[in-house]
């Protein structure tokens, strides 16, 4: 079963509550003039911090079997077999391993075409991340950037403990 960002962003507060972390202020405007909101955001013990979710890209799926692993388990084992021979046959074995590398990238492309894309992903979203940073910085905001993937993770609400001073 594929955990939505809805359902981590919710597993995500609940964690917070359970290693007692004061809720955070949700799409905070911390900048007037640019209207920058921090995803989650705290000011206790006269500290600040901004947790930014970069959830722009989920995970595609990740295939059980590989369609190329007997290929190249295949010219592995040849090449253990009979190192004297691949040495003779080196360019052979190029082309072939090239051929399967270009075969592979195909067969991901076509998989990554499922892979949802947002701002965060493209050059200019990158930009307005950045710039949001360097402003948040600037208002002596401690910033931090996670993926769905790192956001229920022991070390980023460690770290969240760690910078609110409550440990």
């Amino acid at each position: 079963m594929k955990i939505t960002p809805e359902l981590k962003r919710a597993a995500f507060l609940a964690l917070l509550k359970q290693e007692r972390i004061p809720p955070p202020q949700k799409e905070f405007v911390f900048s007037d003039k640019r209207k920058f909101a921090a995803d989650y955001y705290w000011d206790i013990n006269g500290v600040k911090l901004m947790l930014e979710l970069q959830g722009g890209v989920e995970p595609a799926p990740v295939k059980k079997t590989n369609p190329f692993d007997a290929a190249f388990k295949a010219i592995l084992a040849q090449i253990k077999k009979s190192p004297i021979d691949t040495q003779r046959n080196a360019d052979k074995l190029s082309v072939t391993l090239a051929a399967l590398f270009l075969r592979l990238f195909e067969a991901q492309k076509k998989e990554d075409e499922h892979v949802k894309v947002s701002g965060h992903t493209s050059y200019a979203g990158m930009k307005r991340d950045r710039e949001k940073l360097n402003l948040a910085s600037s208002h002596h905001i401690f910033t931090m950037q996670v993926s769905y993937r790192e956001l229920t993770l022991p070390a980023t609400i460690k770290q969240i403990k760690q910078i609110l001073k409550l440990i």
